[in-house]
This record gives C-alpha cells, sequence and structure tokens, in this order.
C-alpha cells in the first residue's frame, strides 16, 4: 500500500528565517556577500529525513517512534502529499486520510456538520454513505452541541475530535495520524483506542505517530524508530519498542 524508496527532505533556513526582521536582513545580506563563490554552509540547511526506504502492505498498522524533531511529522507531511521529498518517492496506492493537526483539512468558516460532508467529499465517499454515518461521527466526537457552529470557534481539541471521528468511520484504505490519540479526555482516548482495534481487524493500512509507546504496542504489528532523519530500526513492535525505551533510558 505504501513504497518509500530514499526519501529525505531538506529545509533551506535561510528561505525560513530571511527578511523576518531589519537587522537579519542585513545579516544575510552580509552572509552571503562573506561566502565564496559555490561554497554552502551546511549550517544553512537542515535535514529532517536522510534516505528514508520502507514499505507497508496492506492491512498493517505500523508505528512511528523516535524522539521530537526525529522527522515523523515530516515524513506523514510527505505521504499525505502536504510537502514534496527534497528526493527519493513516496508511491501511495488507495484512499488516503490523514489527521497532522487540529483542524488538518476543514474550512474554517464552516460548520462542523458541513465540514462533514466536505472532508468526506474529499476522501471520495458517497454522499449517500456520508448521510448513513453522519449520526456515527457527531456521536463518537462528542461534540454534538457544536456541530452546527463554525468550525473556527472550535477549541483545537474539539477539531481534531471531529477530525479523527470523521476519518476513522469513513475508513479510507490508508489512514496516517499524528497524535490523534492523544485528544480529549480518557474516555475519548479510551473509545479511540477501542476503535482504532475494530480498524485493524477490518484491514486498513494505518501509520500512528504517538509519544506513549504502550499505545503504540498496544495498537500496532510493526514499528519504525526515526532518530535525526533517518531509520535506526524497523521491526516487530515489542523489539523495537524495547530497544527504543532502552535507550532513551539509558
Amino acid at each position: 500500500m505504501i513504497e518509500v524508496k530514499n526519501i529525505s527532505k531538506c529545509y533551506d533556513l535561510r528561505t525560513r528565517l530571511k527578511h523576518k526582521t531589519l537587522k537579519e536582513t542585513l545579516y544575510y545580506k552580509f552572509r552571503k556577500h562573506a561566502h565564496k563563490p559555490g561554497i554552502e554552509s551546511d549550517h544553512q540547511k537542515l535535514w529532517s529525513l536522510k534516505n528514508v526506504s520502507f514499505q507497508i502492505e496492506q492491512g498493517e498498522i505500523v508505528g512511528l517512534i523516535g524522539a521530537n524533531g526525529a522527522g515523523k511529522t515530516t515524513l506523514l507531511k510527505i505521504l499525505s502529499r502536504i510537502t514534496k521529498p527534497s528526493h527519493g518517492e513516496a508511491r501511495i496506492y488507495g484512499k488516503v486520510g490523514a489527521l497532522l493537526g487540529a483542524g488538518t483539512g476543514f474550512h474554517m468558516e464552516l460548520t462542523g456538520d458541513e465540514n462533514i460532508f466536505l472532508r468526506g467529499a474529499i476522501l471520495g465517499i458517497p454522499r449517500s454513505v456520508i448521510r448513513k454515518k453522519y449520526k456515527e461521527i457527531v456521536e463518537f466526537s462528542g461534540i454534538e452541541s457544536f456541530i452546527f457552529s463554525p468550525v473556527k470557534t472550535y477549541s483545537q481539541g474539539m477539531r481534531a475530535r471531529l477530525a479523527f471521528s470523521i476519518d476513522i468511520n469513513f475508513q479510507p484504505d490508508i489512514l496516517l495520524l499524528d497524535e490523534a490519540l492523544a485528544v480529549g479526555d480518557a474516555e475519548f482516548a479510551q473509545k479511540s483506542q477501542k476503535k482504532m482495534h475494530e480498524v485493524l481487524s477490518s484491514g486498513s493500512t494505518v501509520i500512528l505517530v504517538n509519544h506513549n509507546i504502550d499505545t503504540i504496542v498496544d495498537i500496532c504489528h510493526r514499528a519504525i524508530w526515526l532518530d535525526k532523519g533517518e531509520i535506526v530500526e524497523d521491526g516487530p513492535v515489542d523489539s523495537v519498542a524495547k530497544r527504543y525505551t532502552g535507550f532513551v533510558l539509558s
């Protein structure tokens, strides 16, 4: 379902910082003239991913683990076509649902009700199916009282809960989740994990980013450990999680 070949992603720090203030503008102009032609400082680049390759089969639930800045979110953004890789390619076979942050994929001026139909349409779900799933989506999200209010009035947690409810109930071929199970209270988290197990039995393919290793072990078949943009280990979730936990605690 997913084939990643030698993916690398580089960010140019000069582009990201340029022209924020007069001081920075003058500083970068001076640095530009001070460098010799053809020479580019490594300090001006940030490699978020470096030659990452893997394959994920249909029905696998894979956890991405690693410290902050390891490249997990960047990888999910590339797989969801939000970001282009600097090198390499990612081939995706199937419809993708991605929850990469609160409000991802929502039109902020529309109501929650309207966004359910909009998000379903983006996923290629027929309107008749959306209607059938509508009540289940709203009840699962737990925001029934606010469903006819504009999404811009929602808290980040409310937007994340609604987005998760939509995608998990529509069950796209591939589901990309970045800390999506961390939103809401303990009751919603428990509901989310139970729903994830239903997705597991349905045959959907899932990539999950979650800093709670116990959640990764409970839900996933396999784990990919990233560190500084590179794969440290890729294998059965129990063994990878054990090594990663030992590394963190050492």
